[in-house]
C-alpha cells in the first residue's frame, strides 16, 4: 500500500493547514501581546509546525493563513514584534524580502561588516526598539535565583531570553556594567 506524499513546506497552501488548525492553535500560548509557539522550533526559533499530509509549515506562517488567508507566492510573513515564535495575526505582515530587510536594519537588529556601520542604529540591550527587558529588569534578573522558566514567566518573556541575559549573550551591556558595579564591593571585602 502507498501512502500518499507529505506536501513539503513550500508548498503548503491554507487548504493543508485548514483541517489541522485545532492543532495549530493548541500549540500557541495567547495572551496579551506575543502568542508563544509552544512546539517544536528551528534553532533560529521559529515554530515548526506538523501535521499529517504535511512535512512542515513555519507556525507563524500557518496563523497567518488559518486568520487572514492565502499567502502569495514569493511573499514573507514578517513579524511586527521581531519575535520568532510570534504566532499573534495582529504581529505578522506580508511583505518581501527586501521589505523585512529594511525593517531589520531600520530597527538597528543587522550590522553588516562590510557596510559603513555610522549608518546604521547600533544601539543595544535594553535600549533596542524590540528589547522586552529593562535596565533594571537585568539587574533583578541577575540578582534572582529562580529558574528561567520561573522569571520568563513573571517578566513575560522566552526561559532563553532570561538565560542569555544571565550568561551575557544578550544585553552586553547592562551585564558589563552590572559586573563594573559589583567589583569594586568586591575588592573592598577582600581587602
Amino acid at each position: 500500500m502507498m501512502s500518499t506524499p507529505r506536501v513539503p513546506m513550500s508548498k503548503v497552501t491554507l487548504d493543508h493547514v485548514r483541517p489541522h488548525a485545532e492543532k495549530l492553535w493548541s500549540l500557541i500560548e495567547r495572551g496579551e501581546g506575543c502568542w508563544t509557539w509552544r512546539g517544536r522550533t528551528n534553532v533560529r526559533g521559529y515554530g515548526h509546525f506538523h501535521a499529517p499530509a504535511i512535512q512542515a509549515v513555519l507556525a507563524h506562517r500557518a496563523a497567518f493563513m488559518l486568520t487572514k488567508g492565502e499567502i502569495p507566492k514569493g511573499m514573507l510573513v514578517c513579524h511586527a514584534c521581531d519575535n520568532p515564535p510570534c504566532c499573534n495575526p495582529e504581529h505578522l505582515w506580508l511583505g518581501t524580502s527586501a521589505d523585512n530587510n529594511h525593517d531589520r536594519d531600520a530597527k538597528g537588529r543587522h550590522v553588516r561588516p562590510d557596510r559603513d556601520e555610522t549608518k546604521v542604529n547600533r544601539s543595544s540591550g535594553a535600549k533596542q526598539i524590540q528589547a522586552k527587558l529593562s535596565a533594571q529588569d537585568i539587574a533583578e534578573i541577575v540578582a534572582d535565583e529562580r529558574s528561567g522558566v520561573v522569571l520568563g514567566k513573571i517578566y513575560g518573556v522566552h526561559a532563553t531570553t532570561i538565560n542569555r541575559a544571565r550568561s551575557g549573550r544578550s544585553y552586553k551591556v547592562e551585564i558589563t556594567e552590572l559586573r563594573k558595579m559589583a567589583s569594586p564591593t568586591q575588592r573592598d571585602e577582600g581587602e
